[in-house]
């Protein structure tokens, strides 16, 4: 006959859980272990094998590049062009005319040079600076004149200028030109 089983006793109890504890125990140190064993030898990588070669150097750049064959030509003066004188791809020589510029667009530019030196000269050395800011050609102008807007600043290193010291700088340049050239002055 069977007899029925006896209640655990706590000794019998208290050494299953020991035994339980001391299972996971070991599983956190080998878990662990296995942890710092990874840690220490680094991460994996594919291995290469190396062979001893030539170097090949290669360099990448974004660049422009000017040929001896081709070159940019410019003009410091402003003007219609009458003529050229060669055709693309042609060969030219050092000093060869290449375009020819109406004669009266160069007079034009010739005669603006001279009536901006004369109002310097004239105004004297008070006249610190000046330049050309319009020249108008068109409506309300005679045939073949131009109107020409200079901007004059006047100074004097020791004293400050009064009104009329740069009026009659001023004047005194517009005179020299009008008197060289015929040029007046409007308004």
């Amino acid at each position: 006959m069977n007899q029925p089983a006896s209640p655990p006793t706590t000794s019998s109890v208290t050494r299953r859980t020991a035994r339980w504890w001391l299972a996971c125990a070991a599983v956190v140190v080998l878990v662990g272990a296995v942890w710092g064993v990874q840690k220490w030898r680094g991460p994996q990588v594919p291995a290469v094998q190396v062979h001893a070669q030539s170097l090949v150097r290669t360099l990448q750049f974004s660049a422009r590049v000017e040929t001896r064959s081709r070159v940019g030509v410019g003009s410091t003066v402003v003007g219609r062009v009458e003529r050229v004188a060669v055709r693309e791809g042609d060969t030219v020589d050092a000093g060869q005319l290449l375009v020819q510029l109406e004669q009266t667009e160069l007079q034009a530019a010739l005669q603006q040079s001279q009536v901006l030196s004369a109002v310097r000269e004239g105004a004297g050395s008070l006249l610190e600076n000046i330049r050309l800011t319009d020249d108008y050609r068109g409506q309300g102008m005679l045939p073949g004149m131009k109107s020409l807007t200079f901007a004059l600043r006047f100074r004097a290193p020791d004293r400050t200028l009064t009104a009329a010291e740069a009026t009659s700088a001023k004047l005194a340049g517009a005179a020299l030109a009008a008197e060289r050239y015929g040029s007046t002055v409007r308004g």
